[in-house]
């Protein structure tokens, strides 16, 4: 049986918004409590979480088209944590707690050329807490510490004809210094025994394409192009030195398509279809955890009154297979398994509003 338990999200904010536009504006200022406790059984554990935050957000205009925006949060997490994990016999457990204290910066700078047309530079650090992993087989329980990201964009955002066409950008730059990665234990099975390593350094830069197109009333066009290149700058886990490899579960490519059309009688459709690049699940297998392409097709047609809608829907109509994930197998004889896509699914639905 499972337990979870999430005791209410406290928030206090303040907005302030004045007319004519002051060069100073305080954006917004909050606070932010809250506590989970979950458990289970089997793998895993019982523990409780409790989080606070405090936050705080400036934009003052420099010039009268051009903003400078600063931010600063506080983040606080509480972790307690009782760890087992039982399998034929085997155990391993840890018990602890962890107290995790960060202050996350952000600044940006945004010129408007134009009131719909501007572009800027921002810049914000980033941040995950640590924990513990446990490996069940290898009997053995490890903590990780936290893991830091300094993010860099240089970012365009426009809109022509109207509001009917939108188009924005990004070219972006990440740092990762102590990236949180699941790697295989020593000794340990493939699929059931991952520890989480902090490596060293990583980096991620890429762009992004996306726009939007209102041709007529009622239809939405849209499509985005992704690229991303990831590496690791300085990892070495059990001995092995993985630097110059890319990141797993990061694919190159992505690519997205689609429409929504909605008809003033009621009448509404819509289809989008996605193409990721190619992709490997684990780090100290590379050459046998290497995912399929994916080309995903979804649609949607139906029919929305005012207190009800009823609608076909379909996922994966080009039934395409490709894997979730992948696990090194040359333990039992086989290049790798793992868990498969769901294949092509077409149903009905119907919904009520009041």
């Amino acid at each position: 049986s499972k337990l979870a338990r999430l005791a209410p999200d406290s928030q206090i904010s303040l907005s302030v918004v004045d007319h004519p536009r002051p060069p100073a504006r305080l954006g917004q200022v909050g606070l932010r409590a809250r506590s989970v406790i979950a458990g289970g059984s089997g793998k895993g554990g019982v523990g409780k979480t409790t989080t606070a935050a405090a936050y705080l957000n400036v934009d003052y205009d420099i010039l009268p088209r051009l903003t400078v925006n600063a931010g600063l949060r506080y983040n606080y997490e509480d972790r307690e944590s009782s760890n087992t994990s039982d399998a034929g016999g085997m155990t391993a457990s840890l018990v602890g707690e962890e107290k995790y204290t960060q202050l996350l910066p952000s600044a940006s700078l945004t010129y408007r050329f134009t009131d719909d047309i501007s572009a800027g530079l921002k810049y914000g650090r980033g941040y995950r807490s640590g924990g513990i992993s446990i490996a069940p087989f290898a009997q053995a329980a490890k903590p990780y510490d936290e893991e830091f990201t300094n993010n860099y964009e240089l970012f365009f955002r426009s809109q022509f004809w109207d509001n009917r066409i939108t188009i924005n950008s990004n070219i972006y730059y990440t740092e990762w210094h102590d990236m949180q990665v699941p790697i295989l234990a020593p000794g340990g099975i493939p699929g059931f025994d991952r520890l989480i390593e902090n490596a060293g350094e990583a980096e991620l830069k890429g762009i992004e394409l996306e726009g939007t197109l209102r041709p007529i009333a009622g239809l939405t066009c849209f499509a985005s192009l992704g690229y991303a290149h990831t590496e690791f700058t300085d990892f070495v886990a059990n001995g092995v030195d993985y630097s110059g490899q890319s990141l797993p579960n990061a694919p190159e490519w992505t690519v997205s398509i689609g429409a929504n059309y909605a008809h003033p009688s009621g009448f509404f459709g819509g289809a989008t279809y996605s193409w990721v690049d190619n992709a490997y699940s684990e780090v100290t297998s590379s050459d046998y955890t290497e995912k399929s392409t994916k080309n995903i097709l979804g649609a949607k047609i139906g029919y929305r009154a005012e207190h009800w809608s009823a609608y076909v829907w379909g996922t994966n109509l080009l039934d395409d297979d490709y894997e979730v994930h992948l696990t090194d197998g040359r333990m039992w004889g086989l290049e790798g398994y793992g868990v498969m896509n769901r294949p092509r699914v077409v149903g009905i639905g119907a919904e009520i509003y009041w």
